[in-house]
């Protein structure tokens, strides 16, 4: 599978050199010297792990050709990253599924409460035909996707325990940031809420809140486990980023080299993904320190059947119906 996806990514990368019309009228291929790779992160994140990997795969393939790695503290946070990345000030960098969801509408679906299975689920979506239109799509907004990473799980949390739908039913749950989840929840049974991070913190501490969504890191980081000591793993969506390559520094390399950047940009994704896999994991085992219980809900294939309807209404709203039956395919 991932030999098909590099197969994809390179004729893709070949494709992209070729044709007529405004291709045609672009610069002439550039030497580069130093390539920026910026990210969000300090250099403990993940994200510079997969910075460091693709210096070190660049190294093999561009003799001469060097990365400067820039974190948050030089280039701020990710509104800074896309718009440098657009106009060309920084070469790489990797672009949350969040941000990505207002460039591109059908990842608007990938992110539907309990739709993907599981991370391998949401890889062989990316590694399907479907992904082509994205990256075109992606190309329209002066980017160029090298590929994908799932940072980890959305589950939620709560102040009590939940283990079947039944004990969901009422609670109210607190939903950050922009996800298209509120239908979900509410088909099944509990009722959501959009707040802010801070809202729920302030929500769950003082009763007003039953449960709060989103990742094992978000749990540890805003220390929700002080009001709500449940962790309930329902995997019910992922969150992901594109590591993406600005347009501008695209045009600067030739065919051949295209090619071997695009190689370059794999090899550090795949990488980067057990970067990201061992980083989950490690913080998984830090709930254990707080005294959290961790709880499976036993009924959740039920979960996700009562959803189907959400995410049909979704795929129709985005004219995606064919894409929906093909992501319940793979």
């Amino acid at each position: 599978m991932r030999k098909t996806f590099l197969a994809v990514s390179l004729t893709a990368g070949v494709l992209l050199t070729s044709g007529s019309g405004v291709w045609a009228q672009r610069p002439a291929p550039q030497p580069l010297q130093v390539l920026k790779y910026g990210h969000p992160g300090d250099e403990r994140h993940p994200f510079h792990q997969t910075a460091l990997a693709f210096r070190q795969e660049v190294a093999a393939r561009f003799p001469g050709v060097t990365v400067e790695i820039l974190t948050g503290r030089e280039i701020g946070g990710e509104s800074a990253l896309v718009k440098a990345l657009r106009k060309g000030e920084i070469d790489v960098g990797p672009l949350s599924s969040e941000t990505l969801m207002d460039m591109v509408r059908d990842y608007e679906l990938l992110a539907m409460p309990f739709l993907l299975k599981d991370a391998g689920h949401f890889y062989r979506v990316m590694e399907s035909d479907w992904e082509s239109n994205w990256s075109t799509a992606l190309e329209d907004q002066r980017l160029i996707r090298l590929g994908y990473i799932v940072d980890g799980a959305r589950d939620f949390w709560a102040r009590g325990p939940v283990t079947s739908l039944a004990e969901l039913a009422g609670k109210t749950i607190g939903l950050p940031g922009n996800w298209p989840a509120a239908d979900a929840w509410e088909k099944l049974g509990a009722v959501p809420k959009r707040v802010s991070w801070r809202e729920l913190s302030e929500g769950l501490a003082q009763g007003t809140i039953d449960c709060g969504e989103g990742t094992v890191q978000d749990y540890l980081e805003t220390k929700a486990f002080a009001s709500a000591p449940y962790y309930v793993r329902v995997q019910a969506a992922y969150t992901w980023h594109a590591v993406c390559l600005a347009r501008r520094t695209w045009w600067r390399f030739s065919p051949g080299d295209k090619v071997k950047l695009m190689q370059a940009g794999l090899a550090a994704v795949e990488k980067g993904r057990t970067y990201f896999l061992a980083h989950e994991k490690a913080l998984g085992a830090q709930i254990s320190a707080q005294r959290v219980e961790v709880k499976v809900p036993q009924d959740i294939q039920l979960w996700r059947k009562k959803v189907e309807p959400v995410h049909k209404e979704v795929a129709d709203d985005l004219n995606a119906a064919d894409l929906l039956k093909a992501i319940e395919g793979l």
